[in-house]
């Protein structure tokens, strides 16, 4: 559905950039038509003799034509510096050749930026359509057809010894002076010079190298690695960044354009979709409204002492964060695109030279950061939901969600709009206090503010999601992938925690009757209608290896039936017989930030037949017993039971601590342990003992 929603938005777009009407277009946005314009006319007039000539003024920039020579004396090669060219090729065109640097901003300030050096990205998973890319590019700059093709694995082979140095050498990032990492590795690696070549100068302060390990190996690797193969490798990966942007991708020409628009100039494209688009100011109001929905309903779930994992101070600053969350619609309503674009110019007729000018522009931009505070990325206009970002603390929507009626319109029913961009929105926010997310404060620093106890428990969630997804694909090691440190569970958490959190939403907010004769309930429709996100393909279980272990995301059957099996208010809608698929008598991944705890707990303390004292509260909100000690220094004890829970509803798991109190406030707070009592009789256990598990035996958790 998404991927057909996404095509529907590029037809939109094509329209925009094929209107050849004057209008009210500023000098910026027709800059990018002729850009556009530009790379649609290359399909007829990039012949081979012109792709030719281009690649030959790029890679003599360098000084790297024709090196494939057999005429290259042996002086020429051994006087190759590798380490000048790709720190020229990063000051000009902003490419990472076997090594270059990134600016990101600062994880524990989020006012200011890190500079990162590492390597490159490599994509040797499509080892076999590189290989085949490369030997084109080969023949482009005059290798032979048979000698293309071997240089082609060799570039391969190189690139592969390059991905295990920077595979088997991983290490944990480490920072330090600029002197000091450079002092580390010269004279083997100047980094200094390399800094200086690619910034023009040697910036000041902390420098980080994102992977000691790599360094390390590539040092190594190229100490053995021929400079010719070294010099073959640098000038085709050049080559490679633009010839992505050529159209030898299978896709029509004008597809193709507006891909690379799509990628090139985000923020201008949403502002001219915006401009053309006469309904966005309602779409933008009804996505607030239904943002102030989605926040309140969470903040009615943290006041409800949900989930029973959070001590005190870690619900309130998961409160303090969801408060400072905000959304906005990625329109670029205040910025200056003409101040930014003034000194670009493109030629209708000379794509390659056009790729060339703005790869210059982003290379600027890219050093300029360095020293800047950290302002909002432009937003991909392939995403196909919102997406929430950590450094912020915000949910930015990007408006090609706003082109169709589908995800939210005010001609749809509320239950529609909540089930579709209202869930899409739940699960953004949810990211907020899961995974990677989870490890930030409101501000958008690092601040780990988990209490141990919450982090064990979701530690828990996370393997137990491993488990019955994988079970789904018939092998569960599919999905060990997805549970490595940096690719753990995050999707699916957030899917199966923002379910819930868009139907709490929903009912909270459904107060109107359907059509008597309507074949299904309005919660029935919910969940119909939140299915229909996914209506994709059929799968077969044969082929969900390469689907599930391929990104971040379940397959989108995944994403309907197992969120959906874990809650429980889907089976009683449906009324699901106990047992059945959708139902099963165990659900194992129940227990995260917005279960619903509805089973109660009586205490009746009797001294013979006198009543001592009676209460009813529920599980996860056990008050304290409190009794005096000494009323003249107003001193009070209390007992906090915590934790109250079960395993397999046969034994009954509780925690507690001891409180010595002046008036209100806390002297001594003594743990005092916990315990199971069961069939087999009372055990101390600790905290965290395996057989713990929340009681939610009427529960809607999830």
């Amino acid at each position: 559905m998404f991927d057909e929603l996404n095509k529907d938005f590029d037809r939109r777009l094509i329209e925009l950039l094929n209107n050849e009407e004057v209008g009210n277009w500023t000098d910026a946005e027709r800059k990018i038509k002729t850009f556009y314009s530009s790379c649609v006319n290359s399909a007829t007039g990039a012949t081979s003799l012109y792709i030719k000539e281009k690649f030959k003024e790029i890679s003599s920039e360098f000084g790297l034509f024709p090196y494939h020579s057999k005429f290259l004396s042996e002086r020429k090669e051994q006087e190759f510096d590798w380490l000048k060219t790709v720190a020229k090729i990063s000051h000009t065109y902003g490419f990472n050749i076997i090594f270059g640097f990134s600016v990101k901003p600062d994880a524990k300030d989020h006012t200011s930026h890190n500079l990162i050096l590492g390597g490159e990205k490599f994509q040797l998973h499509h080892h076999q359509r590189l290989r085949h890319e490369y030997e084109e590019i080969l023949k482009y700059i005059n290798f032979h057809p048979e000698t293309a093709n071997g240089v082609a694995w060799q570039i391969i082979d190189f690139e592969s010894s390059l991905l295990q140095a920077n595979h088997y050498g991983a290490q944990s990032p480490v920072s330090g002076s600029v002197d000091s990492i450079h002092n580390k590795y010269f004279p083997q690696m100047d980094i200094k010079r390399f800094l200086n070549i690619s910034f023009g100068y040697v910036p000041a302060g902390i420098v980080w190298l994102e992977n000691p390990g790599y360094l390390d190996n590539l040092i190594k690797t190229l100490k053995f690695t021929p400079k010719k193969l070294v010099m073959n490798y640098i000038v085709t990966k050049l080559l490679h960044h633009f010839w992505l942007d050529l159209g030898h991708q299978h896709l029509g020409q004008m597809e193709l354009c507006v891909k690379v628009a799509k990628e090139k100039f985000p923020h201008i494209l949403s502002q001219m979709f915006i401009k053309s688009n006469t309904e966005i100011e309602e779409k933008i109001k009804g996505i607030e409204r239904l943002w102030a929905q989605l926040k309140s309903s969470l903040q009615r779930i943290l006041e409800s002492k949900r989930p029973t994992w959070f001590d005190v101070n870690t619900r309130q600053m998961a409160t303090d964060k969801l408060h400072s969350m905000t959304i906005q619609v990625a329109t670029y309503e205040h910025h200056n695109f003409e101040n930014e674009y003034r000194w670009q110019s493109f030629n209708p007729n000379d794509y390659i030279e056009n790729l060339r000018t703005l790869r210059s522009f982003e290379a600027f931009r890219k050093r300029q950061l360095l020293y800047q505070k950290p302002q909002h990325e432009h937003v991909s206009l392939d995403l196909r939901t919102p997406v929430y970002v950590i450094s912020s603390n915000s949910i930015i929507v990007p408006v090609s969600i706003l082109n169709s009626q589908f995800l939210w319109s005010s001609s749809n029913p509320n239950v529609m709009n909540l089930a579709h961009l209202g869930f899409c929105i739940a699960h953004e926010i949810m990211h907020a206090f899961s995974g990677e997310g989870r490890n930030y404060n409101q501000e958008g620093n690092f601040y780990k503010y988990w209490n141990t106890f919450a982090e064990h428990k979701y530690n828990e969630l996370e393997s137990c999601l491993v488990e019955q997804y994988g079970n789904y694909t018939g092998k569960p090691s599919f999905l060990s992938k997805l549970h490595k440190p940096d690719h753990k569970q995050d999707e699916n958490v957030a899917d199966n925690a923002g379910i819930v959190l868009a139907y709490e939403t929903f009912k909270k907010d459904s107060n109107y009757e359907l059509d008597v004769a309507f074949k299904y309930t309005h919660d029935q429709l919910f969940f119909i209608n939140y299915a229909q996100l996914w209506c994709a393909d059929t799968w077969q279980k044969e082929n969900m290896e390469g689907i599930v272990a391929s990104g971040r995301h379940a397959h989108d059957e995944l994403r309907v039936l197992v969120p959906l099996q874990n809650f429980d208010e889907f089976s009683k809608v449906f009324k699901c017989s106990k047992g059945s698929a959708m139902n099963p008598y165990h659900k194992l991944c129940l227990d995260w930030l917005v279960t619903s705890r509805t089973w109660m707990v009586q205490v009746n303390l009797r001294l013979n037949d006198r009543a001592l004292y009676t209460n009813e509260f529920p599980a996860w909100q056990i008050p304290p017993f409190c009794f005096p000690i000494s009323p003249q220094l107003f001193l009070t004890g209390c007992l906090q039971v915590h934790s109250l829970g079960h395993h397999n509803f046969n034994t009954l798991h509780a925690c507690g601590n001891v409180t010595i109190n002046v008036i209100t406030f806390n002297l001594i707070n003594w743990p005092i342990g916990c315990v199971d009592v069961g069939s087999s009789g009372v055990q101390l256990v600790e905290p965290n003992h395996d057989v713990f598990k929340v009681i939610e035996e009427n529960s809607p958790g999830v």
